[in-house]
């Protein structure tokens, strides 16, 4: 019988994201293309065979990160629990290593590593729709999370279609300037704004056609930008010096303020992180974490 388990938690960023209206359940109609990057946490869990207490307790390397039942690892580990009438605690440990509201779906991420964990070490073995089913009532990012790779999502980013890619030509280089952003907060902005350029929007099907065929996007999109780049010049400016350096494409990633470049060659990203590092930046360089789709 499995008591633990370690596994890797990947964080997510945004090559297309817009976001549509408010829906009376309270989330946003989204259209996204998502893509799982080699940044990531470790998430153990432990399961405890000598109570029948149903509980969990967090502890993380980030005091950023809350300890209590407000945790999206805790909401999860409960969630599975009482879906499948199980009756014990586990003690859930966080090594953090992607920033916290950073829009990289650090949370969610490490939440959709404890649905996995659990399947396994409590031997239910639920397929993959049953634990997104479970994901989609905590969580927008969390279905995806558990997926991976390389996906667009609709509905509230819970509608999932695997894209099918050879292996991606780009290498990522991700900064954080530190100023982390509620996602709640950057959706009221959104909904405070009105959007003007939506006639002009790139087209997605354009990004999955070049996906599709192996190729760089050249053209990204993201509709939080209008809203937190002008409250937040760094980012901005970090979007502008990873073009300059060399990135083909550069965006904010999700909610912000994360910004990620798309470098086509591993050495000139490496020389970007150089220059980012020496004016204090935080630079996290990864690559796609690539699914194979039969």
């Amino acid at each position: 019988m499995i008591l633990t388990k370690t596994i890797k938690s990947y964080a997510k960023i945004n090559l297309w994201l817009n976001v549509g209206s408010k829906r009376p359940d309270g989330y946003h109609d989204v259209e996204s293309v998502m893509q799982q990057v080699t940044l990531f946490d470790y998430v153990t869990v432990l399961r405890d065979t000598d109570t029948t207490a149903r509980g969990v307790r967090i502890t993380c390397t980030d005091r950023l990160v809350p300890s209590d039942d407000r945790n999206i690892a805790a909401k999860c580990a409960m969630a599975f629990m009482e879906k499948f009438n199980i009756n014990s605690e586990v003690s859930v440990s966080i090594d953090k290593r992607i920033p916290v509201a950073a829009g990289l779906a650090g949370g969610s991420t490490d939440g959709a590593a404890v649905l996995s964990i659990m399947n396994s070490i409590f031997d239910v073995n639920a397929p993959m729709d049953e634990l997104c089913a479970i994901a989609a009532k905590l969580g927008a990012d969390i279905p995806f999370c558990l997926i991976g790779g390389t996906c667009t999502a609709s509905g509230i980013g819970e509608v999932l279609t695997p894209v099918k890619t050879p292996e991606l030509p780009y290498h990522i280089l991700i900064c954080n300037a530190g100023h982390g952003i509620s996602t709640p907060e950057a959706y009221r902005m959104l909904d405070e704004t009105p959007a003007s350029e939506s006639a002009h929007l790139p087209p997605m099907d354009g990004i999955l056609r070049v996906l599709r065929d192996g190729l760089l996007p050249g053209t990204l999109y993201n509709s939080f930008e209008r809203v937190i780049l002008p409250i937040h010049p760094e980012a901005a400016q970090i979007r502008r010096d990873m073009l300059t350096l060399g990135a083909e494409s550069a965006l904010m990633s999700g909610s912000g303020p994360s910004v990620f470049g798309l470098f086509p060659d591993a050495e000139v990203r490496d020389r970007a992180k150089a220059f980012f590092d020496m004016k204090g930046i935080l630079a996290m360089p990864c690559e796609p974490v690539m699914k194979k789709i039969k």
